[in-house]
């Protein structure tokens, strides 16, 4: 297991320690991922090359929101795979030794097919990332049923910098999922692309409320503790607009590290 593995499960552990829920969680997914990667190994070496250990999908580009700087906007939605065509996808992966996919999209939640595809594939955990919207009481409970989903419901920070990149009361949108979520009892988070339009920048503090140094305030508030983060090549709302965010996935520690300027945040419950 290479050194940044090992952090990352430190974390993970930090973070499950105090909850019996949480540390089956983890040892469940634990169990799992060490199975995938002695598959993933096997097959490597049948094939003399490279298998990752991370596959990221968008099974849908369609969207229910029109974001400013989603890298989704504008993009063909028609031949899109299909249920089978997904399903096979997915078998592939579990065979190749990939242990998580990553659910972009797009909204995933607009395919009605999904949630039935993932339940299918219990070797595989999906990161599944989400505007929200279309979380409902019955969802969360198959969500947090499922045992191979965490769901990252993506907001900009607080009420002002959700609702201005997205649109008028999608922040209150997020709130009601996370809502769902925790009545639940399902493993979920929040993802952020962090600008210098909701991070602390070179403005004086009292300019306005930002984001970066009060991430891991909202953690706590929705009882969360791991803080992964990624990075965005745009600095503001407005450049968003003209440069969609096209962010990379990188390793992180634990929630007492706040994230760095224009690093996107996720933050699991």
């Amino acid at each position: 297991m290479r050194k940044e593995e090992k952090v990352n499960y430190a974390a993970l552990w930090i973070w499950a320690r105090f909850s019996l829920r949480r540390i089956i969680f983890l040892l469940r997914i634990s169990w799992r991922h060490w199975h995938a990667n002695r598959r993933r190994r096997r097959k490597q070496r049948r094939l003399d090359g490279s298998i990752p250990s991370v596959l990221a999908i968008s099974p849908t580009m369609h969207c229910n929101y029109n974001c400013q700087g989603c890298y989704s906007r504008g993009r063909p939605t028609d031949n899109e795979l299909s249920t089978d065509e997904l399903n096979t996808l997915f078998s592939e992966a579990e065979e190749l030794g990939i242990h998580s996919i990553v659910l972009t999209g797009g909204e995933p939640l607009l395919r009605d097919d999904i949630l039935d595809l993932i339940s299918q594939h219990r070797r595989i955990l999906f990161f599944f990332i989400t505007n929200g919207s279309l979380v409902t009481h019955e969802s969360a409970r198959r969500i947090a049923r499922s045992g191979n989903i965490v769901l990252l419901v993506s907001i900009e920070g607080f009420s002002n910098d959700t609702d201005e990149r997205r649109q008028p009361g999608t922040h209150e949108i997020a709130m009601h999922a996370f809502a769902s979520l925790r009545k639940a009892r399902a493993v979920f988070g929040f993802v952020a692309t962090n600008t210098s339009a909701n991070t602390l920048n070179s403005l004086p503090m009292s300019s306005s409320i930002k984001w970066s140094p009060l991430a891991v305030q909202l953690a706590s508030s929705l009882n969360t503790y791991l803080v992964a983060r990624t990075r965005s090549p745009t600095g503001s709302w407005t450049k968003l607009r003209e440069s969609p965010s096209t962010s990379a996935f990188s390793s992180s520690g634990a929630a007492n590290r706040s994230s760095s300027v224009n690093s996107p945040t996720m933050s699991m419950v």
